[in-house]
């Protein structure tokens, strides 16, 4: 039967899956995280910014729309009537927005004559034809415009005797024609908008009016002047009517004004408001507002154990504001004006409704009353559906209200308002009345005193003292903008504030600072409701984002980017990170423009670069912790600047090497084999790995690389792979502290029964080849080749010949001679080699000789000069002299011996004082 898993083994399989799927992990931490940011809302303003910079980025304002006007009660108003707009000014505009105007287009009252054709008898000198015409002045003004660009003088006419001229003049180039008489209409409008259609129905329905009314006139003249004889025209006529057009009242009238207090002394205004109101043919909604302050309250404390005292209380407190009763009647309705401004002060939404003070119910916004009444007159006079249809869904959503289950959106009748379970519409915004770059304005607007009616506007030109303003407070100026170019009729009228001593400006998504900005002052509060009530109109709305979309996205896409990452690099991953990141942004953008659809890709921008940080972060530090294991690991067999070398430099592991100067150096231990003849394997294991060990910690402290441990010898070199300029100088003090160590270690050995053990080390600088030498298919050592190092490891073999324990060649000798003591040996051939070498003994670091060192060279030198110079008897004795004091010098034994080969087989007459050697 197969055994449960343990827990150990869940553990290990769980500690495994994580190890190779890490991102997975982070991906889930970081899923978290941003949840946790998203439901702190602490995104808000990401969010805000990003709503900004899509619509900005893609910002297109179509033609300025014209079934919406803006009357702004700006500064130019307050300037022209010389004080700030009051009641009385309300009255006028009301009047002039909600009343039916007939606009005279023709102001003439006497007949206007155009003369046709004309035939003249008599005698007359003329220049040019006697018969003129249209083709022949059309001719004659190209003619001259040409001459003028060549800079020519225009064309003359010469003059002729004739007894008859004609004259016909229907369209001369100076762009006047018999038609124009008759008004013909303006240019075509563009798009399809139907209330343009039908005022240019009505300009071309005038127009054939006119040419219907017109008739000719037959003239018969006689001796009109000294030339003509007889004069017969025919003139055209247009008879003296007065044309014009009907402008109709607006659709309906938001008024964005508390109308709340009253003034004694200007009670008159207010009757004179109240009275426009009521005799208003458009419905006019009037502005409340309700709203939250907080409130500190002292009460003295009539119980407990601070009876007596003072004590503060704050509280919130709700006001509703509502305008005065006497302006509320049958044509009037009332909006709420609230606007919702997000945490960093962006208004991006706005209620539909609102809960009235001790819950006594909701009603409508100021948006949503005025499109439901526009609605409703675009359906006809006397419909009320869409206005009824507001208070229906109040009703049905008040329980629900109350209950804390409302869940969002607003069924006007046959149009669905996506809203959030607190009544807000996210507004997708269209356009503002003020320029946003090279575009037009989105929104129709004009100022307060454009929409005061003639009486009034006459009645403040009268007012004031100011020429300029009086002239721009006439009538026909005043009203270019409301009644004759353009006007205000089937529109709906929004009424507001935009001075800025007013304070009702707004940051929004058209102003947040984003690189697409061109709007440089906030809106209104008024363009907000305009916004609004154009979704409404249009019935294109901006739907907020789904919290469950939102998580969808979070969750599989952060979840999918950390297994990914898990597979690539950290370079690709970046790039995949950050392609995830412009593929969330780009599929909101889409959305946002297409779809009219805000997604929430936040949480995605946070969640993505900490699932790359921490996936990359853990591979550094798991890739690294791998790194040093195996460093540590290959350390114990090469050198760690080998291992260093390698992890540095991968692209260099492979077959070949290069030429560096370098110090190589060889030891052995003498007499190796009676030392393993004597000892057990298991003790020769012991004693050579001690033996080893320390020796290569001294390498290593000096800087040397460990080539390779040859059995009992030791390879290793100096300046390679990391460079060293006193490196024949390492070397040789390493040498040394190797000798006096063994010294040390041989005490603890003679305690332990173990046989004495000495070392014997060669050293040589040269230039050798440097790198990997073996298959790359197989095996392959870092190590060092040459001449240079053939020398090296025959200098560790001479020492038997001389009784020394280290020997430097004179290249290593010139470049530590400052920081060593040597004596000369020899010059000297190794096997192998032709050409002597000059070698010496490594003694001492300078300044640590010993005290009788100097003496001791001073006689060997002179032994070795004697011996030179072929005086072999006296180099004898000069070397015996050296043994009486210092019977274990092992170069003058040498020498001695060598001296009484010589005396028997004398060098050659050419001998240079060289010895070769015959045996490694």
């Amino acid at each position: 039967m197969s055994q449960p898993p343990n827990g150990n083994g869940i553990s290990a399989a769980l500690a495994r899956f994580l190890e190779v799927r890490s991102g997975l992990l982070f991906a889930l931490i970081s899923v978290a995280v941003a949840f946790l940011l998203l439901g702190s809302h602490a995104l808000n303003g990401v969010e805000e910014y990003l709503h900004a910079f899509y619509l900005q980025a893609g910002y297109e304002s179509p033609v300025t729309r014209s079934d919406l006007m803006i009357i702004k009660k700006d500064e130019v108003s307050s300037e022209l009537i010389g004080r700030n707009p009051a009641r009385g000014d309300f009255a006028s505009i009301i009047r002039l927005l909600t009343r039916r105007h007939f606009i005279q287009t023709i102001s003439s009252t006497t007949p206007a004559f155009y003369g046709g054709v004309e035939l003249r008898i008599g005698m007359f000198e003329v220049k040019g034809s006697p018969v003129v015409n249209s083709l022949s002045e059309w001719e004659r003004a190209i003619l001259t415009a040409q001459a003028k660009q060549r800079g020519e003088k225009a064309p003359g006419r010469a003059s002729l005797g004739s007894f008859v001229t004609f004259t016909e003049r229907f369209w001369t180039p100076k762009g006047t024609s018999v038609l124009s008489i008759f008004d013909p209409p303006g240019a075509v409008p563009t798009g399809a908008d139907p209330e343009q259609e039908m005022k240019l129905f009505d300009q071309w329905g005038a127009f054939f009016l006119n040419i219907l009314r017109g008739y000719c006139t037959i003239t018969i003249r006689i001796d009109p002047d000294k030339e003509t004889k007889f004069v017969i025209g025919a003139l055209f006529c247009r008879p003296a009517f007065s044309a014009g057009r009907w402008v109709e009242p607006a659709t309906v009238v938001g008024w964005d004004f508390l109308l709340q207090g009253k003034k004694e002394a200007e009670r008159h205004e207010d009757i004179d408001l109240r009275e426009a109101i009521l005799t208003s043919s458009s419905p006019i909604v009037l502005a409340a507002q309700v709203s939250e302050t907080m409130v500190t309250e002292q009460k003295m404390a009539e119980e407990g154990p601070e009876i007596g005292r003072m004590q503060t209380s704050t509280a919130k407190r709700i006001a509703m504001v509502m305008p005065e009763e006497e302006f509320q009647v049958a044509t009037t309705d009332i909006g709420f004006i609230n606007i919702g401004v997000a945490e960093k002060g962006n208004v991006t939404k706005i209620p539909l409704f609102v809960e009235l003070p001790d819950h006594r119910g909701l009603k409508p916004a100021f948006c949503l009353a005025v499109a439901a009444h526009a609605l409703d007159r675009r359906q006809g006079a006397g419909s009320t559906g869409y206005r009824k249809a507001v208070d229906q869904e109040l009703e049905r959503i008040t329980p629900l209200w109350k209950q804390g289950t409302y869940a969002g959106g607003f069924q006007l009748k046959d149009i669905a308002i996506p809203c959030d379970d607190k009544g807000f519409l996210t507004i997708d915004f269209t356009g503002s009345y003020q320029r946003i770059g090279d575009q037009p304005p989105r929104m129709a607007a004009v100022s307060f005193y454009e929409c005061f009616d003639a009486e009034h506007l006459r009645i403040c030109a009268s007012e004031t003292k100011n020429a300029s303003a009086a002239a721009r407070l006439d009538p026909a100026k005043a009203h270019f903008n409301t009644l004759l170019r353009s006007d205000f009729g089937g529109r709906v009228c929004l009424v507001g504030p935009s001075e800025a001593s007013d304070f009702d400006f707004y940051s929004t998504p058209l102003t947040v600072k984003t690189p697409f900005n061109k709007l440089k002052e906030q809106l209104r509060g008024i363009e907000i409701h305009a916004n609004a009530v154009q979704n409404i109109l249009d019935k294109k709305f901006l739907r907020p984002a789904d919290t469950r979309v939102t998580l969808l996205l979070l969750v599989l896409t952060t979840l999918l980017l950390g297994y990914l990452l898990d597979l690539c690099s950290p370079v690709a991953g970046a790039v995949l990170m950050l392609s995830g990141m412009a593929g969330v942004f780009i599929l909101a953008y889409h959305s946002y423009h297409t779809w009219g659809q805000l997604i929430g890709v936040s949480p995605c921008l946070v969640s993505y670069p900490l699932t790359w940080a921490a996936t990359v972060l853990t591979n550094y530090f798991r890739q690294r912790a791998k790194a040093n294991t195996t460093k540590a690991m290959f350390s114990r067999f090469v050198s760690r600047d080998v291992v260093q070398f390698m992890l540095e430099h991968p692209e260099m592991v492979k077959p070949g090497g290069q030429k560096v100067e370098m110090t190589i150096f060889f030891s052995d231990v003498a007499g190796f084999t009676s030392i393993s003849e004597a000892l057990t394997p298991e003790e020769l294991v012991v004693l050579l790995n001690e033996y080893l060990g320390t020796m290569t910690d001294i390498l290593f402290k000096y800087g040397g690389t460990l080539d390779k441990f040859i059995g009992d010898a030791v390879m290793a070199f100096w300046n390679f792979p990391k460079g060293q300029p006193d490196h024949a100088t390492r070397a040789c003090l390493c040498a040394l502290e190797m000798q006096a160590t063994i010294n040390e270690l041989q005490k603890g050995w003679a305690k332990r029964g173990l046989p004495r053990v000495a070392a014997r080390c060669g050293m040589n600088t040269a230039h050798v080849v440097v790198g990997y030498m073996g298959s790359i298919k197989a095996q392959m050592n870092f190590t060092c080749m040459g001449d240079g190092v053939n020398l090296a490891s025959r200098l560790e073999g001479a020492n038997k010949e001389y009784g020394t324990m280290m020997m430097i060649s004179d290249a290593t000798y010139q470049q530590a001679k400052d920081r060593v003591s040597v004596r000369f040996l020899d010059f000297l051939a190794v096997k192998g080699k032709k050409e002597p070498v000059k070698v010496y003994e490594l003694a001492f670091e300078k300044g640590k000789e010993s005290p009788d060192w100097f003496e001791r060279v001073a006689l060997y030198d002179e032994g070795i000069r004697l011996h030179l110079e072929r005086r072999w008897d006296e180099a004898i004795a000069k070397f015996e002299e050296l043994l009486v004091r210092w019977p274990d010098d092992g170069p003058s034994k040498t020498y001695i011996a060598r001296c009484n080969e010589y005396k028997v087989n004398p060098p050659p007459d050419d001998w240079d004082g060289s010895y070769h050697l015959t045996h490694k």
